[in-house]
């Protein structure tokens, strides 16, 4: 009887603590700001300039939500943003699908950090893009982004709290996707969220509104 008794409170309390875990969040045109297109160095120009107005015109107080929706893209554009989110007060980040260099921004990013139901992330091996044959013989090309592939897979596993060793394992052979609130079991720094939004919010992110 003790034991039935025990394990209903240590359910309830579970219960309880997993729901007090979920944030609720209310998007809006004026507080929202999305990364909907590949990362390259002229959408992250435009996505920071949107990012830094955005933040001007809201009271201190208030939470600026950046909404990723990309498929990733080049490497270098992470760290400007994560800059300027580290300078500015309030803003967090909602990951829907955050693929390669996008979910290399959602893991790494100072802020407040959230995913919905139907949200994935999705990391792999740094890729070269273009590589041609001649690349083959260039040693020192080849050893200098073995390196910095090693520092990008760090970074990642350092945000995510994982051993190196452990994240390797994850992408060695195929790409390493993470659904809905399986993120979190990852990456203990995320929280669930509850998203509902006004109508041009709605309008402009339906997938993500009401999750």
């Amino acid at each position: 009887m003790k034991l039935i008794l025990i394990a209903s409170i240590l359910f309830f309390f579970n219960a309880a603590y997993a729901k007090d875990k979920t944030t609720n969040i209310f998007l809006t045109e004026r507080n929202t700001v999305s990364l909907s297109t590949e990362m390259n160095l002229s959408s992250i120009d435009t996505l920071i300039n949107a990012m830094v107005m955005k933040r001007i015109s809201l009271p201190a107080e208030s939470m600026l939500y950046l909404l990723i929706v990309s498929i990733g893209g080049e490497v270098r554009t992470i760290d400007p943003v994560l800059k300027m989110a580290s300078e500015l007060p309030n803003i967090a980040v909602i990951c829907k699908y955050c693929a390669s260099a996008a979910g290399s921004l959602f893991v790494r990013f100072p802020g407040p950090k959230y995913v919905i139901k139907k949200s994935v992330a999705m990391f792999h091996h740094d890729a070269l893009v273009r590589f041609t044959a001649d690349m083959v013989d260039n040693v020192k090309m080849l050893q200098t982004f073995k390196q910095e592939s090693k520092e990008f897979d760090q970074q990642i596993a350092d945000a995510m709290g994982m051993e190196l060793k452990d994240y390797e394992v994850k992408i060695k052979e195929k790409d390493w996707d993470i659904s809905g609130f399986d993120i979190i079991k990852i990456d203990r720094y995320v929280t669930s969220a509850n998203i509902t939004c006004d109508a041009d919010a709605l309008a402009m992110y339906p997938d993500t509104c009401s999750q």
